[in-house]
């Protein structure tokens, strides 16, 4: 899919992860996903993983062993962003998943890599909830998250707690793709 952005601007794009169901939480999903700073989502992917935490194990009864296919699809997302989309950002910002940073250095070895250790922030923002000053954190992946929330907004499938369900992983990727050109053609206009 090639859609009408200068890859010359992009100078700094955020790369992260968020979930999503494939009709049961015993079948989640990964959804890696590129966002420039100025918003424009560049990239995203939908991939199978297996259920983790107290649903790992009814999971693997009820389904059997489900594929990971998390660093497949984040592969797919750099390749696509260095081939087909022509970027090459001066800085990548990701969270501390620990296969960012060889995907970074294979992919854009020139890129400087910044990582966001994201579990302290998230306890000094549950301090500061309590002091009223949590409006003056800086968050740094803000772009990135701010179009996650905006997909589960808009996108009624990514909503948490629906009946809205996806069943086939296509067809989520193909509803994401049309929210994405929504997003940069329309939405940022």
């Amino acid at each position: 899919m090639q859609l009408h952005t200068d890859a010359a601007k992009i100078l700094h794009i955020q790369i992260d992860e968020m979930e999503s169901i494939e009709h049961t939480k015993l079948k989640p999903l990964t959804i890696p996903l590129c966002v420039s700073d100025t918003f424009e989502i560049l990239g995203l992917n939908v991939g199978k993983i297996p259920a983790k935490g107290h649903l790992a194990e009814l999971a693997k009864i009820k389904y059997g062993t489900r594929e990971n296919e998390r660093e497949n699809v984040l592969r797919e997302l750099f390749l696509s962003l260095k081939n087909e989309r022509k970027i090459t950002p001066l800085s990548i910002t990701t969270d501390a998943h620990p296969l960012y940073p060889k995907l970074v250095q294979e992919y854009f070895p020139q890129a400087q890599h910044v990582v966001i250790v994201s579990r302290a922030q998230k306890e000094k923002k549950r301090e500061l909830i309590h002091n009223k000053v949590i409006k003056k954190v800086f968050d740094p992946m803000f772009a990135l998250n701010q179009r996650c929330a905006k997909i589960r907004s808009d996108v009624r499938r990514m909503t948490r707690r629906s009946w809205c369900t996806t069943k086939k992983i296509e067809n989520l990727k193909k509803h994401l793709q049309l929210y994405q050109i929504y997003n940069n053609e329309y939405a940022l206009a």
